[in-house]
């Protein structure tokens, strides 16, 4: 979930540009044994779950449709974060009686990097109502782990409601 903005330029002018602000849950699981153990069912979990901050700036390309009520859009967007929290569950541990094996991950400036960059790109459609709309688009992000390996790509998972095709509706604001 976020907020956005967006400034769209005189008709001559195809597009808009814009600045999102969302927050963002990323995270990930590895099973560290996973090959001496043949059932997947089996399989002991470390999970990692990061609380994020990111800002896109967004350059959105559109046509209208039926009679400028309907706006088809692709999107580029150069992304920033910024991950605030973070919280573990090791399964590991747990099976072995090892405590805390599950809590608040502690940041370390020498092993972790809280800011990111990334690139975002994606496609959508929006009914204009007055002068709000109502819009549901794909977008697909990259943003780097870290500024020393930059083929390291997370996957994002944005806490707002998405359909099962990870559509995620929104309604904005706009002006002409």
């Amino acid at each position: 979930g976020g907020f956005s903005w967006r400034y769209y330029s005189a008709t001559r002018f195809v597009g808009c540009v814009g600045v999102d602000l969302e927050f963002l849950q990323r995270g990930f699981a590895y099973a560290p044994f996973a090959s001496t153990t043949e059932n997947e069912a089996d399989y002991v979990y470390y999970t990692r779950k990061l609380n994020s901050f990111v800002v896109p700036l967004v350059w959105q390309p559109h046509f209208y449709l039926a009679r400028r009520h309907l706006r088809v859009y692709l999107e580029a967007a150069l992304t920033f974060s910024y991950n605030f929290d973070s919280s573990y569950v090791n399964d590991v541990a747990r099976e072995n009686g090892v405590e805390p094996w599950r809590g608040k991950y502690e940041f370390k400036t020498a092993r972790d990097n809280r800011w990111g960059y990334g690139l975002a790109g994606g496609a959508g459609l929006a009914v204009l109502i007055g002068r709000f709309e109502v819009s549901a688009g794909a977008t697909i992000s990259a943003i780097p782990t870290s500024c020393a390996i930059a083929t390291n790509i997370t996957t994002m998972r944005s806490t707002a409601p998405r359909t099962p095709s990870g559509i995620r509706p929104s309604v904005r604001r706009w002006t002409t």
